[in-house]
């Protein structure tokens, strides 16, 4: 009885919780199953991911200017760290590079290699007709440039881009200069060497050569004077002529000597074109170069003959752009014990300059380019560097009793392919053109918003209708915003 009472307890006590036996029992897969809850991500550190909308903890500071980048900021503008602009030093500031005589551009315009002269009088003195790119007096593609090209050419819209370096003890200058002048073309062999149009071919004097040009067969006849050799040997190439390790050869009878060369025509190409050389008469003809293999004389008389048609003979690289622009900034860095000093300039010129009053103009002309210099960004994500944009100019000639006015922007600011601030633009103010009288260039000066200023010329001559515009136009500028600084330089062509 006790052993009864004792199963029949443990029975009750099962059926509460899954049932005793037989059919008063559940079964456990009859129940409902608890669904599970997801497990919820732990949200990021804000210093792990501050952009992060549900970041927790604090933040990391905000990024900020090394020393090296605030001494660049100090060369854009003066103040760097000043929210009121006007304090800033303006674009003509004599103390920025660029602006005294000594760092100026100056650009030459190019031309044909010679005009029309009497045949006695040699005009091509190399080289006047290539264009010139020169800071103060000095070539800086000449060779003996203290400039050296950094880093290979580029480009930025229709104009090619050249980056040079100066360095001397304790400073460096960096130079950028932008330019849209055309490659070099070609002209007509006859009419190159005979003269505009072969119209007077006694006339015209080449590079090395005298007399008239023989037509018919494009003969010339070489001006074999020593100073002219000398100055336009490279002009000469044949296998035969003498080299840098024999730099004498002699052309004419075999039989007086065994280093005469018995052969007196020499196949190569003068100024370009293929053909042949010609001792001509009766006596040997000899020819010397220097230690570069580059002929510096020639003695007796010598002819050359072209390969080909010559009708249809051009002379390469005869003809070089005389109407351009050129704009650029100047980055100049001297180092110290104590750290680095910046200053930052700019630079334009183009080979036309307008020098005679345009008030008879009248309408208006559009000139569209591209911009370039360095700039200094404010607030949370500063930063400091070098930026390309897009120049955009009107002026305004007005009804032809004027100057008149211009105006513009400076936008689309980038680094590289970075946006630098989509608010960024520079608003280059109305301002009144002018011809001035030392040097008497018609320019224009103005205003940029919160204390910045703009200046620059026009380009490329005029012609007598009251709506045949200037060219092209270049200047330079200081831009100011909450969150920055620009300084830079454009240039721009009519459209």
């Amino acid at each position: 009885m006790r052993r009864f009472l004792q199963y029949g307890l443990i029975c009750l006590g099962l059926v509460v919780m899954v049932g005793c036996g037989g059919n008063g029992g559940g079964d456990m897969a009859s129940m409902p199953t608890q669904p599970t809850q997801p497990t919820q991500p732990t949200p990021p550190t804000c210093m792990d991911d501050p952009t992060d909308p549900n970041c927790t903890g604090p933040k990391p500071p905000p990024p900020s200017l090394t020393d090296h980048e605030e001494a660049l900021v100090r060369g854009i503008v003066n103040p760097s760290v000043a929210d009121d602009p006007t304090t800033s030093r303006p674009t003509n500031d004599p103390s920025r590079p660029g602006y005294s005589a000594s760092e100026k551009l100056n650009v030459t315009a190019g031309g044909m290699a010679a005009t029309a002269q009497d045949v006695g009088t040699n005009q091509y003195i190399p080289p006047a007709h290539i264009p010139k790119t020169e800071i103060g007096s000095q070539d800086i593609n000449a060779p003996d440039s203290p400039f050296k090209k950094m880093g290979s050419e580029g480009t930025l819209g229709a104009f090619m881009s050249q980056t040079y370096e100066k360095k001397t003890r304790g400073l460096t200058d960096t130079v950028t200069i932008f330019s849209n002048v055309d490659d070099p073309k070609a002209v007509d062999y006859v009419t190159y060497y005979g003269g505009p149009n072969s119209a007077s071919p006694t006339t015209q004097n080449r590079p090395a050569v005298d007399g008239a040009l023989t037509v018919a067969t494009g003969e010339l006849n070489i001006d074999e004077t020593a100073t002219v050799i000398a100055t336009h040997g490279d002009l000469f190439k044949s296998s035969r002529f003498p080299t840098a390790n024999k730099r004498n050869a002699t052309y004419g009878d075999s039989g007086m000597s065994e280093d005469v060369d018995s052969d007196r025509t020499l196949t190569g190409s003068f100024n370009g074109i293929d053909g042949t050389f010609k001792c001509s008469g009766e006596t040997t003809c000899s020819a010397t170069a220097n230690a570069n293999g580059v002929l510096t004389a020639l003695t007796g008389t010598w002819t050359f003959t072209p390969k080909g048609d010559v009708k249809t003979l051009k002379v390469p690289d005869a003809q070089y752009d005389s109407d351009y622009l050129s704009f650029g900034y100047w980055i100049s860095e001297t180092t110290t014990a104590s750290g680095s000093r910046f200053e930052v300039g700019t630079l334009y010129d183009g080979s036309q300059p307008i020098t005679t009053t345009i008030a008879t103009m009248t309408g208006t002309a559009t000139y569209v380019g591209e911009a370039a210099g360095a700039y200094a960004r404010k607030g949370d994500n500063p930063a400091v560097g070098e930026f390309t944009g897009h120049a955009s100019l009107t002026a305004d000639f007005g009804d032809g009793t004027e100057m008149g006015t211009i105006e513009g922007t400076i936008s689309q600011l980038v680094d590289g392919s970075q946006v630098i601030d989509p608010s960024w633009t520079v608003e280059l103010q109305e301002a009144n053109i002018e011809l001035g009288t030392n040097p008497a260039l018609v320019t224009f000066d103005g205003q940029t918003p919160r204390g910045g200023n703009w200046r620059g010329g026009f380009f490329g001559t005029t012609g007598t209708d009251v709506t045949d515009y200037p060219r092209g136009v270049a200047g330079d500028f200081t831009g100011h915003f909450e969150n920055g600084h620009v300084i830079g330089a454009f240039g721009a062509t009519r459209r």
